[in-house]
């Protein structure tokens, strides 16, 4: 039991450091360059938006679903930290942006805290994700038994996780459709 925790601990902390290393590349990147494009991908990403709720839901919510399907290839842990990689460096291209911008103040209230609470079903979906390839190679391929109680406990959890995933993604795409932006 304790390997298992040990292991979804370091899944975790590889997951964030992808993040952290991808906003860190992000705000070198904005600092050193400037590309529209990127720009335009990165505020969109980070600032709220104006948009119907089921707009957002969907642009929202098409990073975890990705990583659920993911979860059901044998190489998906490299994609995965891929993706995180490239979130953080849009995260940390639009917070650069952000601040060069305006002041501090209203990079933390509007931004950054709003953004914390937009990234968790992310981060909870890529460490599903990550520990369901992992077990992959983990389970005892004789066990028949063994594999169906696997199987049954696995559809369950993949609903438990999308069902989170959706309702804090839900409450985040409510919040960004009636937040007032000031920036």
């Amino acid at each position: 039991m304790k390997k298992g925790k040990s292991t979804s601990c370091l899944i975790f902390i590889i997951i964030c450091l992808c993040f952290i290393f991808g906003v860190i590349f992000g705000s070198i990147t904005q600092n050193t360059t400037n590309i529209e494009i990127l720009k335009s991908i990165s505020l969109n990403e980070v600032l709220p938006q104006k948009l119907s709720t089921y707009s957002l839901f969907v642009n929202n919510s098409k990073f975890f679903i990705i990583l659920l399907f993911i979860s059901f290839l044998s190489i998906g842990i490299p994609i995965i930290m891929f993706i995180f990689f490239i979130n953080g460096m849009f995260y940390g291209y639009g917070f650069s942006y952000i601040l060069s911008q305006n002041n501090i103040n209203s990079f933390v209230l509007y931004t950054f805290i709003f953004n914390i609470i937009k990234l968790l079903p992310l981060l909870i979906t890529g460490c599903f994700s990550s520990m369901v390839i992992l077990k992959k190679f983990i389970i005892n391929k004789n066990s028949k038994s063994y594999l169906k109680r696997e199987k049954d406990k696995s559809i369950i959890e993949f609903a438990i996780i999308f069902t989170v995933s959706c309702i804090i993604t839900l409450i985040v795409c409510f919040i960004e459709t009636n937040i007032k932006l000031s920036l």
